[in-house]
Formats: C-alpha cells, sequence, structure tokens
C-alpha cells in the first residue's frame, strides 16, 4: 500500500545527539499518535541541508515519517 510521509522538523539549540533522542519519543509517542495517523511499513529518514553543522545552534533536520491514514 501507499503511504503518505509524516514531517517534523527538528530546530537544534544545543548539541545534536540530545536534542535527537529528546525528538524521537515525542515524535513517536506523542505527536504522531496525536495526528490520528499511524506508522506505515517503510523506512523513514532524515534530510540534512547541505550547511548541516550539528554544534551550530539553529541547525535543523527534517525528519519524514511514512504514514497511513
Amino acid at each position: 500500500p501507499r503511504s503518505t510521509l509524516f514531517p517534523y522538523t527538528t530546530l537544534f539549540r544545543s548539541p545534536l545527539h540530545p536534542q535527537m533522542q529528546a525528538a524521537m519519543p515525542m515524535i513517536w509517542g506523542d505527536l504522531l499518535p496525536r495526528s490520528g495517523w499511524k506508522s506505515a511499513p517503510a523506512p523513514d529518514f532524515e534530510l540534512y541541508p547541505a550547511d548541516f553543522e550539528p554544534m551550530r545552534k539553529g541547525s535543523y533536520v527534517d525528519m519524514y515519517i511514512p504514514v497511513e491514514a
């Protein structure tokens, strides 16, 4: 079956790793369930901009999670 992508942008105000760890439970445990969508059996992916620097304040990562209605 086809799936749609649930987008989420993580904006970094501090080093990358702790914020990514905090974002995952928020996305999978809160935002996705409240959205009315359910995860689809397909890989999710992260899109890093060309100028991404994990230690730079204001850097971001776009995360896309495949979902079904």
